[in-house]
């Protein structure tokens, strides 16, 4: 392979990569049981496979810090003095060819939370909510093609297998690792290689299921209910700088919006509606067409105006991922 084809292939892998790590896992609030749930950016897998791999392993580690909460109307309230809330979430991920065209993949969360509530330290370890998501390539991105980018659908389900506030019996949610919901995604991811020059685009959208609520925190409601959370809208967009054959740096921007939720008993329900801006950048360096590795740093604190109903996190994402033929 000559030098350019491997600069080349290098540039497309890293990108992507960048990308997807910054997605998976920080798909909506950046707290994993906050408001709106779920996983999203390029898609909700963290093993995405580049052309010239027919499977790929990846495990990536996600450490979230908490400053404050803000409300329903952007008021922010910052963690009291003597409390904190930090979050780990290690995933595992496999994705697989299926033909030229189709690929599938698993990403199966555990998430480690440590609080400090009052001086009194508290500390739950679980299972998160697994996603498979499956992919199709529909145009490759050809470089004497200069205007068509290459153009990738996905769509998935997050299943509810972790611990939600509905199960949970903890009242300060220590071991929290779920929203509860079964959600469904499909979305688009563009990209374009103008060496050393990466562009890449991505929009998906979120379908959270209807579920009944029986009990809260390990209290029982009054009266059951059914509730349909707000659908939610994902943009992202990045651009990355391939160094040379092994390095790629790059910086994104990321947006999402919940809808208002509704119930059974109340209807539309005011203040549930959701935003969150965030920016990231993030180095990643690949050792020939099997061995990648990626660090990120994700934070919403240049876009605080913006947030509503959303925890100020500042996170910090190691990567690798092992891939062949």
């Amino acid at each position: 392979m000559s030098s350019k084809s491997r600069s080349e292939t290098a540039g497309i892998r890293l990108a992507a990569l960048g990308l997807i790590c910054w997605a998976a896992g920080t798909a909506a609030p950046m707290r994993a049981h906050a408001t709106a749930c779920c996983a999203g950016g390029g898609g909700q897998s963290i093993c995405v496979l580049p052309t010239e791999q027919d499977f790929q392993f990846g495990l990536s580690t996600a450490f979230k810090l908490s400053a404050g909460e803000f409300d329903a109307y952007g008021n922010y309230t910052p963690i009291r003095d003597g409390n904190s809330w930090r979050s780990t979430t290690t995933t595992f991920g496999a994705a697989y060819r299926l033909s030229d065209y189709w690929q599938l993949g698993l990403s199966v969360p555990i998430v480690r939370n440590d609080q400090v509530i009052s001086g009194t330290k508290k500390a739950a370890t679980g299972l998160g909510d697994p996603v498979l998501e499956g992919r199709y390539a529909l145009w490759d991105d050809l470089g004497f093609l200069p205007y068509r980018p290459g153009l990738t659908l996905y769509a998935g389900m997050k299943l509810p297998l972790g611990t939600s506030l509905y199960r949970s019996a903890d009242p300060f949610e220590t071991d929290v690792t779920s929203d509860g919901l079964i959600v469904m995604h499909a979305g688009a991811s563009a990209s374009k290689l103008y060496r050393p020059i990466k562009l890449q685009l991505d929009g998906g959208v979120f379908y959270p299921f209807a579920r009944n609520v029986e009990a809260v925190r390990g209290a029982a409601v009054p009266e059951p209910y059914r509730v349909k959370p707000g659908n939610r809208i994902q943009t992202s967009e990045s651009i990355s700088y391939l160094l040379n054959t092994e390095w790629s740096a790059f910086v994104g921007l990321r947006q999402l919006w919940q809808l208002h939720s509704r119930t059974s008993a109340d209807g539309t329900l005011d203040g549930s509606a959701a935003r969150l801006f965030t920016g990231q950048a993030g180095m990643s360096y690949s050792q020939g067409a099997s061995w990648t590795l990626l660090a990120s740093y994700e934070t919403a604190s240049p876009f605080a105006r913006y947030l509503v109903n959303q925890a100020k996190v500042q996170s910090v994402t190691l990567m690798a991922s092992f891939g062949g033929i």
